[in-house]
């Protein structure tokens, strides 16, 4: 007899209730594809875990973060690595630079080390530009 909400059998087998509430997320019964599954990656040089700290001077973070968090979800998201940056008024000893901290596999961490620099020497650019063209026309 069928009872709601108890494992079923099928011809002999035992099958752990279906919880529909998960939404997608794993349960003890229903883990994620590829979760403990299969064997390990073979060692190489991308799974070393790396951290890198990299100093960006307190008026030029918000080119890294970008116009509400946009740049720097784009950056983790492209390099996956993960990228904190140290809370306002929170400096490199005797400066004013916030220290960007990025961690994650070793090849992640060097693409986004780059394209925080990328983005720091743009906006060093742009407002060294501005800043010309202002002097030029005389404002």
């Amino acid at each position: 007899s069928y009872k709601p909400g108890a494992p079923t059998t099928t011809e002999g087998f035992s099958l752990l209730p279906v919880n529909h509430n998960s939404f997608g997320l794993a349960t003890a019964g229903n883990p994620l594809p590829g979760m403990g599954m299969g064997p390990p990656p073979p060692p190489g040089m991308d799974d070393h875990l790396a951290k890198i700290d990299i100093e960006v001077n307190e008026s030029l973070v918000g080119a890294v973060l970008g116009p509400s968090g946009r740049s720097i979800v784009e950056i983790q998201q492209y390099s996956g690595a993960n990228i904190q940056i140290s809370k306002k008024g929170s400096y490199s000893p005797g400066t004013r630079n916030r220290v960007v901290s990025i961690t994650g596999p070793n090849k992640s961490c060097t693409t986004a080390q780059f394209l925080i620099e990328q983005r720091v020497a743009e906006e060093e650019i742009k407002r060294k530009n501005s800043t010309a063209s202002q002097l030029n026309l005389g404002f």
